[in-house]
């Protein structure tokens, strides 16, 4: 006689009397169930206790640095003619087109020296283990970082370059942060945060698929031991994998279903953030001109951090042609795509519709709340450029000065070296290659500003 599916009730059914008897719909509704459970449940006891370990050892180690460390930019400023590796670079003929050596802006990049001043920190050896135990962990709300600690741009019109030295290894290069003026106008500023903050209020969540967005928080218990681990339908040969690491945001469980059927649920953590690939950011700028204007200035800002980076061999030596290569294709093909830009904006120079191609040739993330500590790791750029904004009521009737001006500083902690970016909103432009070094962003990017990270 073959034998028959248990029966299972469930605890409505069994409140209301009845009994279901048909294992396989009963089987289908838990998974269904299941999915639900996925998208709100926040409970899981073991990455909460993760999570909370974090954030007391990056708090722990926030505090060693209080009152240790004074960091200062060097009184010796740096001269760096780029003129050279652009012209090779972008030209390699030899031949500039007669519209871009013109340019105001492109003379401009080519006749002035970029101006550093350079502040190396000697390396500091860290266990795997120490700096395992901090990533995923978030600043302490309102946490009183130590004016020594923090550095700002700056702000006499040079740049600011932090090398974070490697061990003694030729091979590896080090980590660096550029702080760089942004010399964008108030009035675009403004303009983007005006944007931006209706964005905002529709609390759009985003997936990001690295330890930048922290723990996921996987419904009910991820111990393999526990019986009531996951639902009914999971239990059955079933593999949990957290990678690549246990505080990374990745979490997989393999399975067989009840039709013993192979299947896996991947997840990551959600946090509050818009994702621009580069076709929507191609159209946010030909919307927005304050998106334009700000992009112009980004590129040129970042095309001399790039440079430097060359020059001090701060570059993998087989990034310094990648770099270039998006610029290279917008300089050939300016014929095809000037058009679509002349059309919205007739003012436009050809080096800045160059500019506007390159800056739209990869996407852009708009981070609306904290991201943890964490490490970056960008296979398609070397750097990424960052730049903050605030938060305003379009009712403001202020002017764009005066609004940019009350504009909340945002921070950035490097914990293991003790230093704090201190970041003015609409004036300052980060380039940064961190993918090594540990960082977090305090909590003002949860309650009064947002940040633009260029090349995801």
């Amino acid at each position: 006689m073959p034998r028959q599916p248990k029966k299972r009730v469930s605890p409505e059914d069994e409140k209301a009397g009845r009994r279901v008897t048909d294992s396989r719909a009963y089987q289908k509704r838990l998974l269904l169930d299941e999915v639900a459970a996925c998208t709100t449940c926040k409970s899981n006891a073991e990455t909460i206790a993760l999570e909370h370990e974090s954030n007391k050892q990056l708090e722990r180690l926030l505090g060693t640095h209080s009152f240790s460390k004074s960091f200062e930019w060097p009184n010796v400023v740096d001269c760096f003619w780029i003129d050279t590796i652009v012209t090779a670079s972008l030209f390699p003929t030899g031949v500039i087109p007669e519209e871009i050596a013109d340019d105001r802006l492109f003379r401009q990049l080519l006749n002035d020296p970029v101006e550093v001043r350079i502040l190396r920190i000697p390396h500091q050896h860290f266990s795997p283990g120490a700096i395992k135990s901090v990533t995923g962990g978030k600043i302490p709300r309102d946490y009183p970082f130590d004016r020594n600690t923090m550095l700002s741009s700056p702000q006499d019109g040079t740049i600011g370059l932090c090398i974070l030295e490697t061990a003694s290894d030729a091979n590896q290069k080090s980590d660096f942060v550029f702080l760089s003026p942004a010399y964008v106008k108030n009035d675009d500023t403004v303009g983007m945060v005006i944007i931006e903050t209706e964005r905002i209020k529709d609390m759009v969540k985003g997936k990001r698929q690295g330890p930048a967005s922290g723990f996921y928080l996987l419904p009910h218990s991820i111990l393999d031991t526990e019986s009531s681990s996951l639902s009914k339908v999971t239990q059955n040969d079933r593999v949990f994998d957290r990678g690549p690491n246990q505080n990374s945001t990745g979490n997989t469980v393999r399975y067989s279903n009840w039709q013993n059927e192979r299947k896996s649920i991947t997840a990551y953590r959600d946090q509050n953030m818009q994702r621009f690939d580069h076709s929507s950011k191609t159209k946010e700028a030909l919307t927005a001109s304050c998106y334009r204007h700000l992009l112009i200035k980004e590129m040129m800002s970042r095309m001399q951090a790039i440079v430097v980076a060359i020059i001090l061999d701060l570059a993998p030596a087989a990034e310094e042609y990648n770099v270039w290569n998006a610029l290279i294709i917008a300089i050939a093909q300016i014929d095809e795509t000037s058009e679509k830009w002349m059309e919205i904006d007739e003012t436009l120079t050809q080096w800045e519709i160059i500019l506007l191609e390159w800056a739209t040739s990869t996407g852009e993330m708009r981070n609306h709340e904290a991201c943890h500590a964490h490490t970056d790791g960008n296979k398609s750029h070397f750097l990424e450029t960052m730049w903050l904004g605030g938060k305003v009521h379009t009712n403001n009737t202020r002017s764009s000065t005066k609004i940019v001006d009350e504009m909340t500083n945002g921070k950035l902690a490097l914990p293991f070296q003790g230093i704090v970016f201190d970041i003015r909103c609409g004036r300052d432009f980060l380039h940064l290659a961190l993918t090594e070094t540990i960082h977090a962003a305090d909590e003002t990017r949860d309650r009064c500003n947002w940040s633009r990270v260029h090349g995801p």
